[in-house]
């Protein structure tokens, strides 16, 4: 990352870009609506229903525990579908309120055995030395002409741009969690 950021990044200490590094990484998690790194999570779904549950973090690393009605569900009774988060009872239907205890996530760069998508690390690399960038000039603009008058082209993103880098965005697409309304 510090090659392609340029001397700014070179002339940076290891805390400002670990620092440069958590800024970016907050913003693709922000802009993908879902936290990135390997973690506990603990969801309750209060009414039974037929069909899958639908857990919201992704991938599904471990179930760790699955209360229904307050009973705990057999691990033999639960089938999971790691990478969409579905998690289907495999008798019956899901009965009165359903607590799942499961962990998700990716191990991080800088951790023994990353797995995090390279699409992801891209896009944050990308982000971070946009941030860099931004510090001396406008990261958005795609052109500059100096002859005559002088004339300034943009990178030409829409009105929900929320990312420092246009090509960040573009990578991050299929990771990004709906919101529901």
């Amino acid at each position: 990352m510090i090659a392609e950021a340029g001397p700014a990044a070179a002339d940076m200490d290891e805390c400002d870009l670990e620092m440069l590094i958590d800024q970016a990484s907050a913003l693709v998690s922000g802009f993908c609506n879902r936290v990135f790194a390997m973690e506990t999570v603990q969801e309750t779904f209060r009414n039974g229903r037929s069909g899958p549950l639908i857990l919201r973090r992704r991938p599904v690393v471990s179930i760790d525990a699955v209360k229904t009605a307050g009973s705990i569900v057999s691990s033999a009774d639960v089938d999971l579908e790691a990478e969409s988060g579905l998690l289907y009872r495999a008798t019956g239907d899901w009965t009165g309120p359903v607590e799942v205890t499961y962990t998700s996530g990716y191990i991080l760069p800088g951790e023994n055995d990353s797995n995090l998508p390279g699409l992801v690390e891209r896009a944050t690399i990308l982000v971070a030395t946009a941030i860099i960038a931004g510090q001396a000039r406008d990261p958005l603009v795609k052109s500059e002409s100096v002859e005559g008058i002088g004339r300034t082209d943009y990178f030409a993103g829409s009105s929900a741009l929320t990312l420092p880098h246009p090509s960040a965005e573009s990578l991050l697409q299929s990771f990004v969690t709906p919101t529901l309304v």
